[in-house]
């Protein structure tokens, strides 16, 4: 992990898309979760409409994945990456700002939700492996692969005791909320919105060997 942080640290574009990933993924990863207790406690559902609302978010999924394979060769990907993160915000928001007989608007926002998860996931993946030399790439997502397991648990920890005294249509509605304001934020930082002008070529500019490997 040490030295995917060195690697990352070379390149303050990655590093803050990477800050702006954990934060994102500390207020989404938890809400996964939350899906069924939503369906059932708020909109008064059976396992049926939970059925109903995860087949909803997966077809979205399955959807953008074909997509992202359609459009994958657009150039401008932090804008794909921001637009992904604002959907999912927008569509949080209205989840929790619907009454309880909205249940299907609900399913339309699950699958919105989904649709919007693969054009972040995966631009965001293919923006490392276009910027990191290939001999790096292991270390590096190996480190971002931990970080983002260690924000789940606390997001999850926090989301059930939030959920729990305000309601999980206002965690809902409070998530969204967040989840925008990073949408807006992550345009808004310099070296992000520079990684989409910048050539490919893999950020190590000197070999990293010798310090960490020898």
């Amino acid at each position: 992990m040490k030295e995917g942080m060195a690697v990352l640290r070379q390149n303050k574009g990655l590093f803050a898309l990477l800050l702006v990933g954990t934060l994102y993924m500390f207020v989404y990863m938890p809400i996964n979760a939350l899906y069924p207790l939503i369906t059932m406690e708020y909109y008064n559902g059976t396992p049926m409409h939970i059925s109903i609302t995860e087949i909803a978010y997966a077809s979205g999924m399955l959807i953008g994945g074909l997509l992202l394979g359609l459009f994958g060769n657009y150039q401008k990907r932090i804008l794909l990456i921001t637009a992904s993160i604002f959907m999912m915000g927008i569509s949080l928001t209205i989840s929790g700002l619907l009454p309880q007989s909205g249940f299907f608007i609900f399913v339309v926002c699950c699958a919105i939700m989904g649709l919007s998860v693969p054009f972040y996931s995966g631009v965001q993946t293919a923006l490392f492996q276009e910027k990191i030399k290939p001999e790096y790439l292991g270390r590096v997502f190996s480190l971002t692969g931990s970080i983002m397991s260690l924000a789940m648990p606390i997001g999850l920890i926090l989301s059930g005791f939030f959920a729990d005294r305000i309601g999980v249509n206002h965690w809902f509605l409070l998530s969204g909320i967040l989840i925008i304001c990073i949408a807006i934020v992550c345009p808004m930082i310099t070296e992000i919105r520079k990684l989409d002008a910048k050539q490919n070529k893999g950020v190590c500019s000197y070999d990293i060997s010798d310090k960490y490997f020898t």
